[in-house]
């Protein structure tokens, strides 16, 4: 990764904090909660998006980002502009006289590659700032459960392994850091500790806690999950199209099988994902951290996944028929559910 850096002049500011996630870990409500928080002497980077990821890419690499506000689907010239607007935003941030601390947050930093990893945190030592890296992490059940109904609200509609990649994400920058500027902390343990991720962020840096309540990427049921994942596979359309869709279908869903009174994904059985490397992961968290989850027992076992995922424990034909009714789809007698919900997301393409 080439970082543009401004030869080397010292900043004003004296410390940076980067957010990296990790992925399933409250970051979007940490983005949220912190978005415009600025107590005098820490700021939270402001860039027109609470979640950074997309900026330090703008800001700081030859990488393309996946936002069009930074990248753009138009002229080459206008996409050097914006970028070059968005590293401007950046040295506004550390150059700033009157503010001593800056916070970046966003989960594609710990998608970097090693090198790039290396070299952003060097970006900001060279400009003499003090570098804390932070991370959340969850066990794996959860996570994997939470990883997979992600991926199915975007539109995935196969079954693939899953690899907790705690080294991969996190070992580049314990390389390059002092044991004690790398922080990584429990989700679980620490949202019992502090009520919530937005309090233990702000326990751990000693920030003013944010007035933030808002619930972010609510779970839905495992029925809701399952529906959605036979929609993924009638895709017929382009997945910007597609999503549109199952974001409509999914708000009917929410309505008729809300989490709070129909069981959730079974993590043991979606468990079943988890590839080889989930014993190796475990085991650096163990040393490196002190953090200490069981081992997982599971076969892994895909097709177990996918026969999971097709058995309904809740027959959804009589919800799918009060959908269908509100949305003025014609309804027959002999139709299954299958048959229901196809015509239903045939409807939400049009809508």
């Amino acid at each position: 990764m080439k970082i543009h850096f401004l030869q080397c002049v010292e900043a004003v500011l004296k410390s940076v904090i980067l957010h990296i996630g990790l992925h399933k870990t409250g970051t979007t409500a940490i983005q949220h909660a912190f978005s415009g928080y600025d107590d005098g002497t820490t700021i939270y980077g402001r860039f027109g998006d609470p979640n950074h990821g997309n900026a330090v890419i703008a800001a700081l690499t030859k990488r393309k980002t996946g936002d069009p506000r930074y990248a753009g689907d138009r002229t080459e010239i206008a996409r050097k502009l914006n970028r070059f607007k968005i590293w401007v935003r950046m040295q506004s941030h550390l150059y700033r006289p009157d503010r001593e601390r800056l916070i970046l947050s966003g989960e594609s930093m710990c998608m970097f590659a090693p090198d790039e990893k290396r070299d952003l945190v060097d970006y900001f030592r060279n400009k003499g700032l003090h570098v804390q890296v932070v991370c959340y992490v969850r066990e794996p059940l959860g996570l994997s459960a939470s990883r997979f109904q992600e991926l199915v609200k975007q539109g995935r509609g196969e079954v693939t392994p899953d690899a907790l990649s705690f080294r991969k994400f996190i070992s580049p920058f314990a390389e390059v850091l002092p044991q004690e500027d790398l922080i990584v902390r429990d989700f679980g343990a620490e949202v019992a500790e502090h009520g919530d991720i937005v309090g233990s962020f702000a326990n751990v840096f000693g920030l003013q806690r944010p007035n933030f309540s808002q619930n972010i990427n609510v779970s839905l049921s495992a029925v809701s999950v399952k529906l959605l994942f036979r929609c993924n596979q009638m895709r017929t359309r382009a997945l910007h199209l597609h999503v549109r869709a199952l974001d409509k279908i999914k708000r009917e869903l929410r309505q008729v099988f809300p989490s709070g009174e129909f069981p959730s994904l079974d993590k043991h059985a979606m468990a079943q994902r988890l590839d080889a490397s989930l014993d190796e992961n475990l085991e650096y968290l163990r040393a490196e951290f002190g953090i200490d989850y069981p081992s997982v027992d599971r076969v892994y076992d895909l097709s177990a996944v996918n026969a999971y995922l097709s058995d309904f424990e809740h027959n959804p034909l009589p919800a799918l028929r009060a959908i269908a009714q509100k949305w003025g789809v014609e309804v027959s007698k002999d139709d299954g559910w299958e048959s229901l919900l196809e015509r239903l997301y045939q409807t939400a393409l049009r809508r």
